[in-house]
């Protein structure tokens, strides 16, 4: 898709790629350590969302009872000019 993400990143971006939640487990199947801790994706998501967001995209986590993290397009702001 691009050559700015790593094929780590980029593999994560495209499982999100469908706009649904996705749990840090799914996401973890993506590094290449699969026993390493599940908080190993956030310097992930921390770069893919740098990548997403001058696109008009984000990815945004919520937590209820797990967490999940989704893709999602950014909407403009109709009273900025």
């Amino acid at each position: 898709m691009n050559g700015s993400l790593t094929p780590i990143q980029q593999k994560m971006l495209d499982m999100l790629s469908d706009g649904a939640p996705h749990s840090r487990e799914e996401l973890c199947t993506c590094l290449f350590d699969d026993l390493g801790n599940p908080t190993n994706i956030h310097a992930h998501l921390t770069l893919i969302r740098q990548f997403c967001r001058p696109r008009g995209e984000d990815i945004v986590s919520n937590y209820d009872g797990r967490w999940t993290y989704r893709l999602v397009r950014l909407m403009g702001n109709p009273y900025r000019g």
